[in-house]
């Protein structure tokens, strides 16, 4: 073939292997019905935890029906890359801490860069990034943060006066959306399950003979590393299983390695009246194993975006972090205790009773039966 015939202005082009038209069909560029001219060439910079990273891939659908015939990159830390299998409005998605990315963006060109955090690892690529338009933040020549607009200037200020950010009524993704000038009604989380994910989900409930007819509640006992505030207690897990087994629902216990020490005493109490989802599941893992609930009940943290995205009812409570800034989609209950230091943006806390102690058992078991 002709290299003269290769379309390599195609959105589905790809530089070291068949494109997925050509591996199903065996279509050459020269007369393929699939061609697509990238219109305008788009970065996207998200670096930081999961939760934020998929609850900021909900820019994805308005901004891909902003710019239809747009080449969307994303470039993100590598634990956060399997959130993006099976996203078609990703055309690519890039390791931040591979150095071909550096390479990449301080090659190539783009018309639009998205960076909307104030991470000095986020501004230093967008601040590298050869592109006609910068929205977000980037670093000045003295190394001053620049924020893009007057909406990025908001977000910016919000990020480092707590004030602020307790008296905002938005959720993230309004204030992202409004950074970028996009359509909010477009919005959701992106995250799709392959049909081995899905299969992985079916094979689990019929190991742990889980009835899908059945409701299954999902406690995910796990908040992150960061902020330990979150963690509702233990004794509260306890109280809100016996008040679940009653209504002879079936719970399934969540979280990571961080959780296992308290999952196995949670399956200790109760034996095989529960049943635990695993501690050291892959990412995918994870994400079919949350897929076969039917509500999750979760801090603020990426299990409960997950579950969101996956299409879940959710209970989400609240301490520490801002319950404005959390977006439920219609899905969900948002709780939180009755306590003057909401929204403390600490990672720790002294006080007795804190907001988690505070958050009591029957209010999240009231909120479970709403949504059941």
């Amino acid at each position: 073939m002709d290299d003269s015939c290769l379309k390599q202005d195609c959105r589905y082009f790809l530089h070291d292997r068949p494109c997925k038209f050509h591996k199903k069909e065996g279509v050459l560029c020269h007369s393929c019905p699939y061609f697509e001219k990238i219109g305008r060439r788009v970065a996207v910079i998200k670096l930081d935890a999961l939760g934020d990273v998929l609850r900021t891939m909900a820019i994805l659908p308005p901004l891909r029906n902003e710019y239809p015939d747009s080449s969307i990159v994303w470039i993100t830390r590598e634990n956060a890359i399997p959130l993006f299998e099976n996203v078609e409005f990703v055309d690519e998605v890039l390791d931040y801490g591979d150095p071909f990315t550096t390479h990449l963006l301080q090659t190539a060109s783009f018309d639009l860069v998205i960076n909307p955090d104030t991470s000095r690892a986020a501004m230093l690529m967008a601040s590298l990034c050869k592109a006609k338009e910068k929205v977000g933040f980037f670093l000045g020549n003295s190394g001053q943060i620049i924020s893009s607009n007057h909406k990025a200037h908001e977000w910016f200020l919000m990020g480092i006066n707590d004030n602020i950010k307790k008296r905002n009524t938005r959720t993230y993704q309004q204030i992202i959306l409004d950074m970028l000038e996009l359509n909010e009604s477009d919005t959701y989380i992106p995250l799709n399950l392959s049909k081995k994910d899905k299969e992985d989900g079916e094979a689990f409930c019929k190991e742990k003979t889980l009835d899908r007819r059945g409701p299954i509640i999902g406690l995910n006992t796990g908040a992150g590393r960061r902020w330990q505030n979150k963690i509702w207690p233990i004794a509260h897990y306890e109280e809100l299983i016996e008040r679940l087994l009653r209504r002879k629902v079936q719970v399934l216990l969540l979280g990571g390695i961080d959780e296992k020490l308290k999952i196995d005493i949670l399956k200790k109490k109760f034996g095989d009246k529960v049943v635990s989802g695993g501690c050291d599941n892959s990412l995918r893992k994870f994400l079919s194993v949350l897929d076969i609930c039917n509500v999750v009940v979760s801090s603020d943290t990426m299990a409960a975006h997950a579950a969101l995205a996956l299409g879940k009812k959710l209970v989400v409570f609240f301490g520490p972090t801002s319950i404005n800034e959390f977006e439920v989609y219609g899905r969900g209950i948002k709780l939180s205790a009755n306590i003057d230091c909401l929204a403390c943006y600490r990672s720790t806390c002294d006080r007795k009773p804190n907001c988690m102690d505070l958050l009591k058992p029957e209010i999240v078991e009231d909120a479970i039966l709403q949504l059941l």
